[in-house]
C-alpha cells in the first residue's frame, strides 16, 4: 500500500481555502451596498444635471416654479432640490433585504414632508405614490380638487435611466477580473494585502483610485 504524506505547504493552502469565503463575505456585501448607493447618486446627479433626457415642463409649470422661487424651475424632477429632505430627488433609499442583498427603493414619507394623513386627498401623496407616477407615467383625474378636470403626467423614468448609466460604468470597471487574481494570489502564498487591496477598491468604488 502506497500512503501519501502531503506538504506541509498544501496544507496551508487548503487552510486558505476554507478561509477564504469567510474573508470574502465583508467585501462581496460592502460591494453590493456600494451598488446600490451609486445607483441612488446617479439617480440624484443625473436628474439636477438634466442627464435623462426627460420629457420637458411645460411653460406653465415652469412659470409656476418660477413664481415659487424655486432653483431649477426648468429641470424635470428637480423640485425643491436635495437641500428638502423629503423631496422627489430625495425620495430613494438602500434597504436593507438579508443575506447581502440590497433594495433602491422610494421612501414612504410624505411629500416635501409638509403633508399628513389629515389633509384632503389633492393635497397629499407619499414619495413611494409619487415614484410610480412618475417613473411610470398616469393619467389623474379630478386633479387639483378640479372636478372633471384630467391630466396626464408623462413618464420622466429617471431611476430606470440612472440603472442603466451605473451598469453601464460597472461593465468597463467591474472587479471581477482583479478579484479572481487576487484570490489566486492569498491561496497560492497567503497574500492577504491582495485581498485587502480588493476591499478597499469596492468600498471606495472600483474606478477610483486608492
Amino acid at each position: 500500500m502506497i500512503s501519501v504524506k502531503y506538504s506541509a505547504s498544501k496544507k496551508a493552502v487548503e487552510a486558505r481555502i476554507h478561509r477564504l469565503p469567510q474573508m470574502m463575505i465583508g467585501q462581496m456585501k460592502a460591494h453590493a451596498l456600494h451598488d446600490a448607493k451609486s445607483v441612488i447618486e446617479n439617480f440624484k446627479y443625473g436628474i439636477s444635471n438634466r442627464l435623462f433626457r426627460l420629457k420637458s415642463l411645460k411653460p406653465t409649470t415652469i412659470a409656476s416654479k418660477v413664481a415659487r422661487g424655486f432653483e431649477k424651475p426648468d429641470v424635470p424632477l428637480y423640485g425643491l432640490g436635495e437641500e428638502e429632505r423629503d423631496s422627489y430627488i430625495n425620495c430613494l433609499h438602500v434597504r436593507n433585504i438579508g443575506n447581502r442583498l440590497y433594495s433602491v427603493e422610494p421612501r414612504n414619507d410624505w411629500h416635501h414632508g409638509k403633508r399628513t394623513a389629515d389633509d384632503s386627498p389633492e393635497h397629499k401623496i407619499r414619495l413611494k405614490d409619487l415614484f410610480d407616477v412618475h417613473e411610470y407615467g398616469t393619467v389623474i383625474n379630478n386633479a387639483f380638487g378640479r372636478k372633471g378636470l384630467m391630466v396626464r403626467v408623462p413618464p420622466r423614468p429617471a431611476l430606470r435611466y440612472a440603472y442603466k448609466a451605473y451598469m453601464a460604468y460597472k461593465k468597463k470597471t467591474d472587479p471581477e477580473f482583479a478579484v479572481r487574481i487576487a484570490i489566486a494570489k492569498y491561496v497560492r502564498s497567503g497574500d492577504r494585502e491582495a485581498l485587502a487591496r480588493i476591499a478597499r477598491k469596492l468600498e471606495k468604488g472600483f474606478g477610483g483610485q486608492e
